[in-house]
C-alpha cells in the first residue's frame, strides 16, 4: 500500500509539473537517512557592493555594527608667552627679609681663613704649608658705628703643619690658633682713647691760661 501510494503521487507531480517529494522510508530508515542528509549552506550577509564571499566585508560589516571610536586628543595649545618672560618667572629667587639679614650679618663667631705668618709674626723666615688656616673669629656689623664686635670668650685648637726651613728640612710641627666663642658688639677703643686725649689737653690749656693770670698779677720787683 505504501508503494501505490507514492507512485500515485509521483505521476500527479508529473502531471502537474512540481518537483516530486522525496520519498521517506519508515520507521529507522526514514530517520537514519534523515540524519545522514547534508544540511543545505548558508546564504553569506551581502555588504553592499562589494562581492558576496569576500571576509574583508564580512568583518567590516560586523565592526560598523558596534559603537563609533572617539578620536584621540588634539595636543593643548602653545604658551604665548615669550621662552624668556617663562624662565625668568621660573627662576626668580626668593626674596630674603630684613630679619634673616639682620640674623646673618650681626656680630657673631664666623669661619674665617687666618695667615699662618699673621698669627706668628717671629716665623717669617720659614714657609707654612697651608700657609692659613679656618678660624672661628669674630665678625659682622653692630647697629651703631661707635660699636665694634670683640670676643668676650675664646679658646685654642691645636693644628698640625708642615713647616719648611730655609735648608730644605719640612718637618711636622704642631701649632696652636686662638678661636672665639662668643663676640659681643662694645665700644671702639681708639674713640675711648681719643676723648681721654681730649680731656688731657684741655687740662693742660686750662692750667697754663691759670699760670698766665698768675703772672700778670705778679708785678715788676721794686728797686
Amino acid at each position: 500500500m505504501r508503494l501505490l501510494g507514492a507512485f500515485l503521487r509521483l505521476l500527479v507531480a508529473g502531471a502537474l509539473g512540481a518537483p516530486p517529494a522525496p520519498v521517506r522510508a519508515g520507521g529507522r530508515e526514514g530517520e537514519g537517512g534523515s540524519r545522514g542528509s547534508p544540511a543545505p549552506p548558508v546564504p553569506l550577509p551581502s555588504g553592499g557592493g562589494g562581492h558576496r564571499g569576500s571576509p574583508s566585508r564580512r568583518w567590516g560589516g560586523g565592526a560598523a555594527a558596534g559603537p563609533p571610536v572617539p578620536p584621540p586628543p588634539a595636543p593643548p595649545f602653545p604658551s604665548l608667552q615669550a621662552p624668556e618672560a617663562r624662565g625668568t618667572a621660573s627662576t626668580e629667587p626668593p626674596v630674603l627679609s630684613f630679619r634673616e639679614i639682620w640674623n646673618r650679618s650681626f656680630c657673631r663667631p664666623l669661619e674665617q681663613l687666618v695667615d699662618v705668618i699673621t698669627e706668628f709674626p717671629n716665623e717669617v723666615e720659614y714657609i707654612f704649608r697651608p700657609s692659613c688656616v679656618s678660624l672661628q673669629r669674630c665678625g659682622g656689623c653692630c647697629g651703631d658705628e661707635g660699636l665694634r664686635c670683640v670676643p668676650v670668650e675664646t679658646s685654642t685648637v691645636t693644628m698640625q703643619l708642615l713647616k719648611i726651613k730655609p735648608n730644605g728640612e719640612a718637618p711636622y710641627v704642631e701649632m696652636t690658633f686662638t678661636e672665639h666663642k662668643q663676640c659681643e658688639c662694645r665700644p671702639r677703643q681708639d674713640l675711648m682713647r681719643l676723648g681721654r686725649r681730649r680731656s688731657k689737653t684741655r687740662g693742660k690749656r686750662r692750667q697754663d691760661k691759670k699760670r698766665r693770670k698768675d703772672c700778670e698779677l705778679c708785678g715788676t720787683p721794686r728797686r
